[in-house]
């Protein structure tokens, strides 16, 4: 993974990931579409990476490549 800083233009670094799951994450917002959030085993527990992709169907690619999922929702009958 190449993190990208879009304030300055610049390339930050490089980071290895050892990828745990990939999920996609519900759109709650117009600035929020398309994203997805990873979870790595050499990251500290609760460490999430969302990431943005392009377009559905880019991020439909994304989710296929690493084998992700979607959002499990839990229905709570009372």
């Amino acid at each position: 993974m190449i993190a990208y800083n879009q304030i300055s233009g610049k390339i930050a670094g490089t980071e290895e990931l050892l990828l745990r799951s990939c999920t996609r994450r519900p759109s709650d917002s117009i600035e929020k579409r398309f994203c997805f959030d990873l979870t790595a085993d050499n990251r500290p527990p609760g460490t999430v990476y969302t990431l943005q992709a392009l377009s559905e169907e880019d991020r439909r690619l994304w989710l296929d490549a690493m084998d992700g999922r979607e959002p499990v929702s839990v229905l709570i009958s009372t």
